[in-house]
Parts: C-alpha cells; sequence; structure tokens
C-alpha cells in the first residue's frame, strides 16, 4: 500500500519525503482509472499551502479520475477560482494562512451552497478541538496525512456527483 508522507520546509506534521517528481507520483497512481464510474471529466479544486501535497493530490486525480484540476494556495485563492469557475468537487487543507479550509467552508455556504456537499478536507492538524467541533457540526469529512492514494481517490469518488453534468450540478 503506498503512503503519501512528506517533509515541509519547517519540518511539522509530515513524516518523510517519499515522492520528488512526477514520475514518482504516476507511479503510486498508476492502476485501474476509476473514471469509468463517472459519465464526465470533473472539475476538481485543490487548496492546499504545501507545494508538494498539491502536486500530488492534482496528479493523482489526473490519473486515476481523468479529473481537471486547477490548484490554490489559500482559501482566499480558492474563493476566487470558484467565483470564475464551475468545480464538481473541491478538496482543501485545513490549515493555511489567509484563508483556513474552514473559513473556506463557510464562504462556500453562502456563495457557492451547491458545492458544500462536494467538499472535503485533507489534513494532518484539524488546529484546535473548536474547529474540530465544527467540522463535526458541519458533518465535514477529513481524510487525515499522511493518507494512502487509493483512499485519497475513493473520498473524491464518493464526494463526486454521478451521473451528473457541471450544469446540473451547479443548479
Amino acid at each position: 500500500m503506498n503512503k503519501i508522507s512528506i517533509d515541509d520546509q519547517q519540518g511539522s506534521y509530515y513524516h518523510r519525503k517519499v515522492l520528488e517528481d512526477t514520475q514518482a507520483i504516476e507511479l503510486l497512481s498508476r492502476g485501474p482509472s476509476r473514471s469509468k464510474s463517472l459519465n464526465y471529466r470533473p472539475k476538481v479544486l485543490v487548496v492546499d499551502d504545501e507545494p508538494a501535497i498539491r502536486s500530488i493530490v492534482k496528479r493523482t486525480l489526473e490519473i486515476q479520475l481523468y479529473a481537471e484540476v486547477m490548484i490554490a494556495q489559500n482559501g482566499e485563492e480558492a474563493s476566487k477560482l470558484i467565483e470564475q469557475n464551475s468545480f464538481h468537487l473541491i478538496i482543501s487543507d485545513m490549515q493555511m494562512p489567509i484563508m483556513t479550509g474552514l473559513d473556506l467552508y463557510r464562504w462556500i455556504q453562502i456563495n457557492a451552497p451547491h458545492l458544500t456537499e462536494h467538499f472535503f478536507i485533507v489534513s494532518g492538524d484539524l488546529g484546535s478541538s473548536a474547529a474540530a467541533d465544527e467540522l463535526h457540526r458541519y458533518r465535514i469529512q477529513v481524510l487525515k496525512k499522511p493518507f494512502l492514494v487509493a483512499t485519497l481517490v475513493d473520498y473524491s469518488l464518493n464526494y463526486l456527483p454521478i451521473q451528473q453534468t457541471l450544469e446540473s450540478v451547479a443548479a
């Protein structure tokens, strides 16, 4: 089983660097494509302040789900992309500068409520118990870092609309 586990510059909550380039990501992501479960090419927004995590998640979803993936470094950047684009799925880190994943979810509730059920958090640290309680209250699922590539794909499939187009998701 392949786990995604990476050190960041400050040595925070990631364990060790195991992926350094696109080739390694592709090797981890290989396997039968799950895109056969979908009748469309999903548009996904990945929000994370760690470049390596953004890259891994982006490449995995491109390979496994044949997804069109856009990336943002924080919730504020993500909110601008959401205003300008239509997405089937938003995957966000929790702890980011400027606007956290929870702040982004609150923004989505007001500005793009159709996306609230197509949103989940990928995080190694939820921050505080109050944040964890709020995530629970909103019923936001959290995929803990480090995670298995297959688990990321499964979570994504669970949150993607099946047998729908962007127009029907946004309606």
